[in-house]
């Protein structure tokens, strides 16, 4: 036990002394020295206990500090001086000790020496390093201490044999999967060239469970050292965005992978070009240009769909990155059948090259971009899988793992389990909820609190709720998003000026945009203006269609045309039972919603019935704009000359708004107008 003990493991921990036991060690071993000089000298580390003893027990006097520095190096020299096996052992030590561990195979390529297994043996009988069993593969590791002082020696060896060796363990450790370590390995050789090209052709064991030993491996160079690599920036940039504090960092590193893919793409050959087109296609997602990302990846794509068979097979490793990456942009672009063709192209080919982890990544996006689409029964079959799947350690509780966490809230929603999608939804942790696809984790969030607490969030809350999550600067499909979850929280809480001014500055072509102002439209009483914006849509996917049918639908019974508000209903019961959605979503009026279900369960009684979150018209007072803000700020101060005073206006012009405001709730007083305004939802937070 005294000559192993630096080798002797508690748990995952390495063993430390207590001054006691150094006290026992030096007892046993009739050494006059002080335990507690020895244990603070030492801070309890094994070996160099032993080693200071040894050193100082044949020095017989001197200082405690002064045999510290020297112990483990002349300790290594008496132990390799008594080795039966001779002192070209530490020639043997020295180049073994490159990797962190090794195996006898890797051992005997790197010294050239016959008696490996008896070398090894005997190292660890004076406890100078230990073997261990990994998968079932038998490794040897030295000690932290002594592979330092090792590593020092390596300096001394002549240049060229060190790069051999390094080669050599670089070589190894592809062919065993320890990508890296043979990117850390070519890194200290200071081949960029090579590192760019392990990080290219493992880019996803690397950048799905290694992301953050990446960041910090690259983190070491200098970034004019990177300009030639930008395979590296990129990989650098996505290691910081997959923290919750590396948003600006990522930014920076996005925004020079860019530039450096546009300065050396022309010198590159046709594989690195289609390489350099993904990674810039990327990169411009995450700093929002959304039409820049879009150009890239489709020429990524039509580069390599056009390329010959032989440079097709080369980049093998890639292919299913290239498909997801530009998938994710039409993803963001809400053109989901592209997206899905492109990840039906990804998922094939991540079959086609083993890659477990690949297809995990591509089923995840594929699941949650059939959700989004509508087509919720093709999304319960690609979940099922990802569900009963057993993930590579790390990877489910990832970054990684979000777009499927996210396909499990909408495919929950579609069925109207809104505790289980809350589950879900609960499992996206902070890793995750640095992903790109931060707005739908908002969107998600702020749907669950007005179906299980009823809870309508406020502008302000909504606002804190939307910068607390913002982790990127938003594309403008991302905007489009956000805004008409703006517009349907005010909506929901009955104030449809405000409504139609959060869609303002976007194209009234865009098909969000179009449901959102017909929503707003039936809601003021307007199903005439409701028809004339919900006409067809064309390329548009099943959720967007149902909700179309159902709002003209509604707008038809208004209109007192029950044939057509029937047909519309029926249409969309169709669509609801193929793609295996529900009402809920459409967010109709609560006055509407019975009449339009009613034509729904007609044809599919199966459907779920709908859940009313938008208040019927008759049940929200009309207040002005200005009303609105005055009735707020009763809300907080109370007397009208406070009031006045925060608002900066005159006492007068605030006692005036207040008859008005009294005289459309229908109340005596302000207590009870805010009482009334409360209950319907018309105050802010």
């Amino acid at each position: 036990m005294a000559s192993k003990l630096d080798t002797v493991l508690v748990g995952n921990e390495p063993l430390q002394l207590s001054i006691e036991e150094t006290a026992d060690l030096l007892s046993l071993r009739g050494i006059s020295m002080d335990p507690a000089e020895l244990h603070a000298a030492t801070a309890g580390h094994p070996l160099l206990t032993r080693a200071t003893m040894t050193v100082y027990g044949q020095a017989g006097t001197g200082s405690i500090c002064a045999s510290v520095n020297t112990a483990v190096e002349d300790f290594l020299q008496m132990s390799l001086a008594q080795s039966t096996l001779g002192h070209a052992v530490k020639d043997f030590m020295i180049r073994t000790s490159i990797p962190e561990s090794f195996t006898l195979e890797l051992a005997a390529q790197m010294s050239g020496a016959n008696n490996v297994t008896a070398i090894l043996d005997d190292l660890e009988d004076k406890g100078l390093g230990m073997w261990f069993d990994i998968a079932g593969h038998r490794r040897f590791e030295y000690t932290t201490v002594v592979r330092t002082l090792l590593l020092r020696s390596v300096k001394s060896i002549d240049p060229r044999v060190t790069d051999r060796l390094t080669r050599i363990v670089i070589e190894h450790d592809l062919a065993v999967g320890n990508t890296i370590n043979a990117l850390r390995q070519a890194v200290t050789l200071g081949d960029l060239n090579l590192a760019s090209q392990i990080a290219c052709d493992h880019h996803i064991t690397l950048l799905v469970s290694q992301t953050q030993a990446v960041r910090i491996i690259l983190e070491t160079l200098p970034i004019s050292r990177l300009r030639k690599y930008p395979v590296l920036v990129m990989a650098l940039a996505l290691g910081h965005s997959a923290l919750p504090s590396g948003r600006v960092k990522s930014l920076e590193y996005f925004g020079l992978a860019i530039v450096f893919a546009g300065m050396y793409r022309s010198s590159m050959d046709p594989g690195q070009r289609i390489w350099m087109l993904t990674l810039e296609s990327t990169a411009m997602r995450f700093i929002g240009k959304l039409d820049g990302a879009l150009k890239f990846a489709n020429r990524a794509v039509q580069s390599f769909e056009e390329s010959p068979w032989d440079l097709q097979e080369r980049l093998a490793a890639l292919e299913p990155t290239l498909y997801d990456q530009a998938a994710i942009a039409h993803i963001h672009a809400h053109q989901f059948e592209r997206a899905e063709e492109l990840l039906l192209k990804a998922l094939d080919a991540s079959r086609r090259a083993g890659s477990g982890p690949s297809a995990l990544l591509t089923r995840g996006l594929l699941a949650f971009t059939l959700g989004l689409a509508g087509k919720s029964i093709e999304a319960r079959v690609h979940l099922k899988v990802l569900e009963s799947t057993r993930w590579p350690p790390g990877m489910l509780d990832g970054y990684w793992a979000t777009t499927f966490r996210l396909a499990q809230v909408r495919e929950a929603l579609d069925r109207q389990s809104f505790e289980e999608a809350s589950a879900y939804l609960d499992l996206i942790n902070d890793e995750m909820q640095v992903s790109e696809f931060w707005p739908s984790i908002v969107t998600f969030r702020s749907m669950l609190d007005l179906h299980l607490k009823g809870q309508v969030l406020g502008p302000a809350t909504l606002e804190a709720k939307i910068r607390q999550a913002n982790r990127w600067p938003l594309n403008p499909a991302g905007q489009i998003d956000l805004d008409c979850l703006r517009a349907n929280s005010y909506l929901a809480a009955g104030q449809s000026l405000k409504a139609a001014a959060a869609l303002t500055k976007h194209s009234r072509n865009e098909p969000r945009v179009q449901l959102t102002r017909a929503r707003i439209a039936l809601y003021s009483d307007d199903p005439t203006r409701t028809l004339l914006l919900t006409g067809k849509m064309d390329g548009v996917g099943p959720r967007v269609e149902v909700h179309r049918l159902l709002l003209r639908a509604a707008a038809m019974e208004r209109l007192n045309d029950p044939a057509g508000a029937r047909d519309n209903a029926q249409a969309a019961a169709s669509f609801m039972k193929e793609y295996g959605l529900t009402m809920t979503a459409a967010l109709l009026p609560g006055n509407d919603i019975a009449v339009v279900a009613g034509h729904v369960h007609t044809t599919e009684p199966g459907i779920l019935a709908p859940v009313s979150l938008i208040p019927a018209r008759a049940q929200t007072a009309s207040l002005s704009p200005r009303e609105l803000v005055v009735l707020n700020s009763f809300a907080t101060h109370g007397a009208a000359n406070d009031v006045a005073v925060a608002l900066n206006v005159s006492v007068n012009t605030v006692k005036s708004q207040r008859r008005s405001i009294l005289k459309k709730l229908g109340a005596h007083s302000l207590e009870e107008a805010l009482a009334v305004a409360r209950r319907q939802r018309i105050l802010e937070d």
